[in-house]
């Protein structure tokens, strides 16, 4: 939160995109319904303005029977396979089979190191429980890393387009610690005073779901967490994406290889001219 002899600055462009795609996701109090649901499945299906000192049972048949529904669908596993095709000439066969075969051995290697079995499972139940949840992969050195997000964690231009590789632009945002942003805002060329304006913030965690409303408070600045943006659209026949901070733009407009956003939503069950999906929990919890 600012204080008050802290100096007026310009918000950037990214972060007022932000504002107005999370605004329209309160507008329409999903967060405050994933919050409900996920805290009914947690068992805690009692409200905080219950009479003090009174008995609250419960009996939590959410849980369950939404690990059984998760693991009904996951119940077959998952794997990424390549084929050659058939060739009349032997010798092209037998090099597409090689490269078959190399293909499979990359992505067998990526899916354990990404941990994707257990990925799936949290994608599946976080959707089966909030309506929706994604993932997001990217490159990091010469590996694919993978995360899971929230269904309130994508951000788009329209929340009409059911298909996501459609959409205008997309925003993740993610929390990190101000001493990592501001070393990779120096990284990128920004200058020394420049990168003093990524400060902690506290005004967006009543944004975050579950136990990330509250974190740790430190007296050194540096220490604290503050929000990034990540920025991606499309721009002739690719991705292109940028991050930003409420201040600070930490990396300009970059160029991906990429024609395709590298995330896959999943929404639970579908609804019609609307993006984000509806959970089952929802209808259970009368």
């Amino acid at each position: 939160m600012r204080r008050k002899d802290e100096p007026k600055r310009d918000i950037t462009a990214t972060w007022a995109l932000y504002e107005k795609c999370s605004d329209y996701i309160d507008m329409r109090g999903i967060r405050r319904k994933n919050e409900k649901c996920i805290d009914f499945v947690e068992g805690k299906q009692w409200s905080d303005d219950a009479p003090e000192g009174m008995p609250q049972p419960q009996l939590n048949i959410l849980k369950p029977t939404v690990d059984f529904k998760v693991s009904t669908v996951l119940r077959s596993g998952m794997s990424i396979n390549f084929s050659n095709m058939e060739y009349e000439d032997e010798e092209v066969g037998t090099f597409t089979s090689l490269i078959a075969e190399k293909l499979n051995d990359f992505c067998r290697k990526t899916w354990e190191n990404n941990n994707m079995d257990a990925h799936l499972w949290e994608l599946c139940r976080s959707a089966c429980i909030c309506g929706g949840s994604a993932l997001y992969s990217y490159w990091d050195g010469e590996q694919i890393k993978t995360e899971l997000k929230d269904n309130v964690e994508i951000l788009v231009a329209d929340e009409q387009q059911t298909d996501i590789q459609k959409q205008k632009f997309i925003i993740i945002p993610y929390r990190r610690m101000v001493s990592e942003l501001r070393e990779e805002a120096k990284r990128n060329g920004i200058s020394a005073d420049k990168c003093m304006d990524i400060v902690p913030d506290d005004e967006d965690l009543q944004r975050q779901l579950g136990d990330g409303k509250e974190e740790i408070n430190y007296e050194n600045e540096e220490d604290g967490k503050t929000l990034c943006l990540l920025f991606m659209w499309k721009k002739d026949g690719v991705v292109w994406f940028k991050k930003s901070t409420r201040y600070v733009e930490i990396l300009k407009d970059t160029q991906s290889s990429q024609k395709e956003y590298p995330v896959a939503y999943l929404p639970w069950n579908k609804k019609k001219g609307s993006l984000r999906g509806k959970g089952d929990v929802e209808e259970w919890i009368p």
